[in-house]
């Protein structure tokens, strides 16, 4: 990677502002109209190494355990501490490549101070083929999305978020404040979570759960989700097997379930 970067540097006409990196997490600081041109001579040097972006979002980008903060010309990182809000990193959907819902999205009505029910999902897809054939969570989500728009009718992915199976890790679906497409009347008031694997017989790995913990907490310090939230499996919402009979009997031990 060193090398990569080194000469990516060399031979850049525009250099970045700035350039750091951490094991394979890069932060850059570049003028807008640069930004599809690095992506493209960062993925031009060795063909195994694909990087996606995200970009910053008022002025605002998660950079590992901090949030990375420009104001006035200035870079400030704000850290996680156990006293303030919880800053999350996840998969975007520029990063997975999704394509534009089908219609105008609909958002949660802001009057909402957080929704109430968290529904869970699972994608019913075999543990073992999703690790094996597609590890890379950008297949996965990608052929989610594909499946709810051209087979199911839906304007977009269904649910608001996705996390991997033995990788544990986040894909933003529609996001939070946006109204997913999979629990009927609970829409306009839930979020929807998807653990990616078919939890019939089996469970998700601790990071898993962790992972979907973490992103509970941010939501509700964040003030998406109300502390109070009520825990529901698919299953209770609407006629189906889903999440998977050992999850489903696994959410019954957790706090906030509600039969």
């Amino acid at each position: 990677m060193e090398e990569l970067l080194s000469k990516f540097v060399m031979e850049s006409t525009n250099k970045p502002r700035l350039l750091t990196k951490y094991v394979d997490d890069l932060l850059a600081v570049v003028k807008t109209e640069e930004v599809e041109n690095m992506l493209k001579n960062l993925n031009s040097y060795n063909k195994s190494i694909k990087f996606t972006i995200e970009l910053e979002k008022d002025g605002k980008i998660p950079f590992l355990d901090t949030l990375v903060i420009r104001k006035n010309n200035k870079l400030l990182i704000d850290c996680i501490s156990s006293n303030t809000k919880l800053y999350l990193k996840w998969t975007s959907r520029s990063a997975w490549q999704a394509v534009t819902p089908l219609h105008n999205i609909t958002h949660i009505s802001p009057l909402l101070v957080g929704v109430l029910h968290e529904i869970i999902h699972h994608t019913a897809t075999p543990a073992s083929n999703a690790s094996r054939r597609h590890s890379n969570k950008t297949c996965w989500s990608s052929l989610i999305q594909r499946t709810h728009q051209e087979m199911r009718g839906r304007d977009d992915i269904g649910y608001n978020f996705l996390i991997g199976d033995k990788q544990a890790e986040i894909c933003e679906g529609c996001d939070f404040n946006v109204i997913g497409a999979y629990a009927f009347s609970y829409n306009v008031r839930s979020l929807s979570i998807a653990l990616i694997g078919d939890w019939t017989f089996i469970l998700p790995s601790r990071p898993v759960f962790n992972k979907w913990q973490q992103l509970i907490m941010y939501g509700i310090n964040m003030g998406h989700i109300q502390r109070n939230y009520i825990l529901l499996g698919h299953r209770q919402v609407k006629a189906a097997d889903c999440p998977g009979t050992r999850l489903y009997n696994e959410l019954k031990g957790w706090p906030h379930y509600d039969y």
